[in-house]
C-alpha cells in the first residue's frame, strides 16, 4: 500500500513537467528560440536540469519521512533502497513526460493524459500484479510458484515498467516495504515474504 500512496503523491510532479514544453511549442516560443540560435539539445538539457532541481524538494521530504515509518526503523538498507527508487523516479518520469509532451498541442490535454497515466495506470497495474501474485501463491503446488498466474504477474510487470515509470516507482517501493516488513518479523507466514519473488 505504501507504494501506491507515495505514487499518487508523486504523480502530480509530472504534470508540472509537461506544461512548459507543450505551451512553448504550441505558442511558437520554442520555434522562436531555435530561430534565434538556441540549440535543441541545450533547450532539453536546461528543461531537464530545472525539472530535476524542482524534483529534489519532494524527494528530500519523502526520503526524510521514511525515517519516521515504524517498521522501517533499523532497516537502513531498505530505506536506502527506497531512496534510490525515489531518486531514479525523477529522471525517468521527466524523460517519459518529455516524450509525451511532443504529442500534444494543448497543455490541458497533455496534463490530463500524463496525470491519468500516472494516477490510474500505475496503481491499477500494481493492483493487477498483486492479484496475479496472490493467485499464484494460492494455486501453488508446494514451493513451486511457476504457474499461469506468476507468468501473468511477470508479463504485466514488464508492460507496466515500459508504459509507466510510476508503476516501476510504486512497485519498487512496495517490494522494499514488503521486504522490510518480512525483515522486521511482521509477516505471519513464509508465503507472505515469498510474494516479492513473484514480481
Amino acid at each position: 500500500l505504501i507504494g501506491v500512496v507515495v505514487l499518487v503523491a508523486f504523480s502530480f510532479f509530472s504534470v508540472g513537467v509537461v506544461t512548459l514544453p507543450v505551451k512553448e511549442r504550441a505558442e511558437g516560443i520554442f520555434a522562436q528560440q531555435v530561430i534565434s540560435g538556441m540549440q535543441v539539445q541545450t533547450y532539453w538539457l536546461a528543461n531537464f536540469t530545472f525539472d530535476f532541481l524542482v524534483y529534489l524538494a519532494p524527494l528530500v521530504c519523502a526520503f526524510s519521512v521514511l525515517f519516521l515509518v515504524p517498521f522501517l526503523k533499523g532497516s537502513i538498507s531498505v530505506i536506502l533502497a527506497m531512496g534510490v527508487v525515489m531518486a531514479l523516479y525523477g529522471p525517468a518520469t521527466i524523460l517519459h513526460t518529455f516524450a509525451w509532451s511532443r504529442r500534444f498541442d494543448s497543455t490541458l490535454a497533455a496534463q490530463g493524459v500524463v496525470l491519468s497515466t500516472n494516477l490510474v495506470l500505475g496503481p491499477v497495474l500494481i493492483v493487477v500484479v498483486n492479484i496475479f501474485a496472490a493467485l499464484s501463491l494460492l494455486t501453488a503446488q508446494e514451493d513451486n510458484y511457476d504457474n499461469k498466474y506468476s507468468v501473468a504477474a511477470y508479463a504485466t510487470t514488464w508492460v507496466g515498467r515500459i508504459l509507466c515509470p510510476g508503476f516501476a516507482f510504486g512497485s519498487g517501493l512496495a517490494r522494499a516495504s514488503i521486504s522490510a516488513a518480512c525483515s522486521a518479523g511482521l509477516a505471519k507466514t513464509a508465503a507472505q515474504c515469498n510474494w516479492i519473488d513473484l514480481w
